[in-house]
Formats: C-alpha cells, structure tokens, sequence
C-alpha cells in the first residue's frame, strides 16, 4: 500500500499520518488502511509475521480475502490462527478502504499461551518457538479491545463520520490457507466410534488405578493406551501424538486432584509436562514421557494424599512439602503450626511411620 496514496475520506495524507501516529502513541498498536487497488503493503497487517513461512503469499492472499469481505460500519474483532488479535473496518462512506488496528495480544505470552499457539496453527511448530517468542514479546498487550474502538471512533469523527453506531462482531477469522486441516473430523465408520469407545474404556481405567496411586495398573493400561491406534484428529502425526498427551496430562492433573494431592503440586507437575511435550519432537519421546507421567502422578498420589491423617499431620507435610526450599525442622513446623513439637513428633510417626526428619530427608 504506498504511503502517498492513501486518504481517508477528505483528510489529507499528512493529517491522516498525523492522526494514526497519535493512535499508536496513546494506544502502542498498528493502525493502517488497507486498499484492494494497491494491496502491496498488504503484509503490514501483521508486521510481516507471515513473510517468516514458505506460504506467506498464499496466506496474504487469504488475508486479503477476508479483509476484502468486510462489511461496511461494522467493527470486526478477530483472533486469527496464531492467536493475534485484530480489529476491521470500514465506512460506507468510503467502502474501498479497510482500517485494520493491530495486531496486538490480549494476555501476556506466557509459556502456556505460546503452547496454544502451537496446537491452534500448523505452520508454526518447536524450531519456530525462538521467532514466535521475539515477535509476540514486542507486541502490545491491550485487555480491553474497546478502548481501540473509542480511539477509533475519534479519529472517525474526524472524517467527520459517525462511527457511534458501529456495530461490534466477533467473526471467526481464519486467514490460514489449510486451517480447515486442524479442525475435528467426525467419525466416518462404525470402526471410529467403536475406537474412540475402547480408548475412552482404557482412559477410565488408567485414571481409576491413578486416582489410588495403583502405578502397576495405570501403566499397563497408559502403555496400551499410547500404542493403539486410534482416529487421527489432524494430519500431523507429531501433533496429533502431542494432542493426545496434552489431554493425558490434563486428566491426570484432575484425577490427582480429586484424589486429594494439593492443587499446588498438581499444577506444578502439569506445568512441567507442558513444556516437555511442547519441546519433544519424535513421537518416540512422546511415548516415554507419557509414562513418565503415569509414574509422577501415580508418586504424586502415593506421597502427598494425606486425607486419612489428622488436621496438625495434613499441616505438618504441605508445610514441609512447599518448604523443601528452606530450612525446616521439627521445631520449626511445630512453632508455624502453633502446636506442642512433642505431641507433632508423636502423632506424626503414628500416622505416617516415620519420623518428621525421615519424611523431609525422603
């Protein structure tokens, strides 16, 4: 899109450039206008995100597509594929152009926000993560999408357009040229629905045996499990595995929390798995580490469920658990829980069968 060609209705070009710096300065995010008859600086859009693929002309084109699509004095707030945020629009006033602000985020890219990109897009996979950090760390982070509409509205009334009335959609936007590929398929045959109703058979299992710390059966069953072939959800066989893992260690979390372990060491643990299976890059060690997780879940319900001790023994370990950091002793334990450090020494060994000092060395 050259430069000295763009006007927005009957403003000229240097007060146009004038008034979408002052938005990017009060609001820290892209705004353009994008004209089919000069599409050339299509991809600043996204700030040339998708120039980094092989198909980014076949994906710009798409782009395109969609934003020619739009429909005049309507505000279209869209997430595409990898999880940027864009909002659209034109005036009938002037129906060739299409303002596009952003993109921008809506949370902060954390890890896990960087594991939903992974799985919401197939053109972005475990080698791209070094890009895709650095460009979404630099993008801006903007919560209430609303306050981009109000600046809009301003600069709109500057073209002396009422944009009040502007009504607000929320489309599915999918400028990805094969996103369709990502998408459930639904089970075709009798074979499929009988396959998915032998897993889910074999999933109950595993998280019976897991939710009694039962690791004998939960890992004959998880290894079963793993080996069997079952309807394929997307192409990518590597992602496909990764999806089945991701939702293994999601269950897994929930069933050792129901069982009684503290929600702190089942996030932490489900954490940890995130990244892992967001690193692995064979099916092979998607494999081993799912039984990885049956043995750390299973330990999890093992060594942390207290829910048959007393109230002052349950204390006493999530205390020595979340501390393991620190220095902690009998005496300390005792004088955080307010309680006589010779009726804990007592009562602890009782219940557990060992000592306090066992129990922290073990």
């Amino acid at each position: 899109m050259p430069q000295n060609k763009t006007y927005l209705g009957t403003i000229s070009e240097s007060v146009w450039h004038m008034l979408r710096q002052l938005f990017k300065s009060l609001c820290d995010v892209n705004i353009l206008i994008y004209q089919k008859k000069s599409c050339s600086d299509l991809e600043s859009i996204d700030l040339k995100f998708r120039t980094y693929f092989e198909d980014a002309e076949k994906q710009y084109q798409n782009l395109s597509n969609f934003a020619d699509a739009v429909i005049p004095d309507q505000y279209y707030i869209c997430q595409d594929p990898y999880l940027h945020h864009h909002i659209l629009t034109r005036s009938s006033m002037y129906p060739e152009e299409v303002i596009s602000i952003g993109p921008f985020l809506m949370s902060e890219p954390t890890e896990y926000y960087f594991n939903k990109v992974l799985c919401s897009s197939k053109h972005i996979n475990v080698t791209d993560l070094k890009y895709l950090k650095h460009f979404y760390m630099h993008l801006p982070v903007i919560k209430d999408e609303l306050s981009l509409i109000e600046a809009m509205n301003e600069i709109f009334s500057y073209a002396e357009i009422d944009a009040s009335d502007f009504r607000i959609v929320r489309p599915e936007f999918r400028p990805d040229p094969d996103a369709k590929r990502h998408e459930p398929q639904k089970a075709t045959s009798k074979s499929d629905v009988e396959r998915w109703a032998a897993r889910a058979k074999i999933e109950n299992q595993i998280l019976s045996a897991l939710a009694k710390g039962d690791y004998a059966n939960a890992s004959r069953h998880s290894k079963y499990l793993i080996e069997q072939p079952s309807p394929q959800r997307v192409e990518n066989n590597l992602l496909d595995t990764k999806l089945m893992v991701y939702a293994m260690n999601a269950l897994f979390r929930k069933t050792a929390e129901s069982s009684g372990v503290h929600p702190y060491y089942c996030y932490e643990v489900n954490f940890r798995y995130i990244q892992e299976i967001n690193a692995a890059a064979t099916v092979t060690q998607l494999k081993v580490l799912s039984g990885k997780m049956v043995h750390k879940y299973c330990l999890l319900v093992q060594n942390k469920r207290h829910e048959s001790c007393s109230p002052v023994v349950s204390s006493a370990i999530n205390e020595i658990d979340l501390n393991l950091g620190s220095a902690i002793s009998l005496d300390s334990i005792a004088r955080k829980l307010n309680v006589n450090k010779n009726y804990l020494s007592r009562t602890f060994h009782k219940e557990m069968g060992q000592t306090i000092t066992n129990y922290i060395n073990s």
